[in-house]
C-alpha cells in the first residue's frame, strides 16, 4: 500500500496507516510500555509527568505560535536501568505526501515545544521525534545534518533540559531495518546450542 503508484494515492494517514500501526508498533522498536495515538502535546506532558512520578497537572501546552498540537503516535517507557524516561513521537504522512519543509517544520516545532515547556523540564528524559514518509524532497535532503545516515535533522544542546532529537525516515529505510532485525533473530533461533 505504500509503494504502489496507483494505490498509494488512496491510502490515508488516519484512515489506513494509524489502524495498521496501532497493532504493529514493534516496527518502531521494542521496549515501550506506554502507547498513545492521536494525543495532544498536553497529553504528552501528562504522560511524561506520570512516568516521572510527579502530579500530572499541567496547563495546556501550546507551540511557539500559540496553537496546540496533536501527535500521531507516542510511545514511552521509564527505563529503570538507566534512570531515564524515553519517549518516541512518530509523525506519519500519507504515502502520496512528499516530505518537505512544511512537514519538517511541524516536527521541529513539536521538538522545540518539549525543550521550552516547563512540564517537560526534566534532564533525565530523552525525546526522539520521527517524521515518516515515502519520499523526501531536495530541501529535506539538504537539511539533514551533514554526514549522518540516520536521518537526524535537529537536536537541542541545552543543559538541564530534556535531550531532544528529530529524525526524518522513509518507509523503505524502516522496513529494511526491520527485515535485517528479523533475519538476525531468525538466524539466532536456528542455532543449535548443543553443537
Amino acid at each position: 500500500i505504500l509503494f504502489d503508484p496507483q494505490g498509494a494515492k488512496r491510502v490515508g494517514e488516519r484512515t489506513h496507516l494509524h489502524p495498521i500501526l496501532n497493532g504493529e508498533l514493534w516496527v518502531f522498536g521494542e521496549g515501550y510500555s506506554v502507547m498513545r495515538s492521536e494525543k495532544s502535546l498536553t497529553d504528552l506532558a501528562r504522560t511524561h509527568l506520570q512516568l516521572a512520578g510527579l502530579p500530572d497537572e499541567t496547563a495546556t501546552v501550546v507551540r511557539h505560535d500559540g496553537r496546540t498540537g496533536r501527535t500521531d503516535l507516542h510511545l514511552a517507557v521509564c527505563d529503570q536501568q538507566h534512570d531515564r524516561i524515553r519517549h518516541l513521537v512518530v509523525e506519519l504522512k500519507a504515502p502520496h505526501v512528499k516530505l518537505g519543509r512544511k512537514e519538517l517544520d511541524q516536527v521541529e516545532d513539536y521538538a522545540n515545544t518539549v525543550v521550552d515547556t516547563p512540564a517537560f523540564a526534566n534532564g533525565r528524559s530523552d525525546w526522539d521525534f520521527i517524521l515518516v514518509g515515502t519520499t523526501l524532497d531536495d530541501i529535506v535532503r539538504r537539511r539533514l545534518i551533514a554526514h549522518r545516515d540516520d536521518g537526524l535533522f535537529w537536536r537541542n544542546a541545552d543543559q538541564g533540559k530534556p535531550r531532544v532529537r528529530a529524525f526524518v525516515r522513509t518507509w523503505s529505510e524502516i522496513l529494511t531495518e526491520n527485515k535485517q532485525r528479523l533475519n538476525f533473530l531468525s538466524r539466532g533461533l536456528a542455532l543449535d546450542p548443543s553443537v
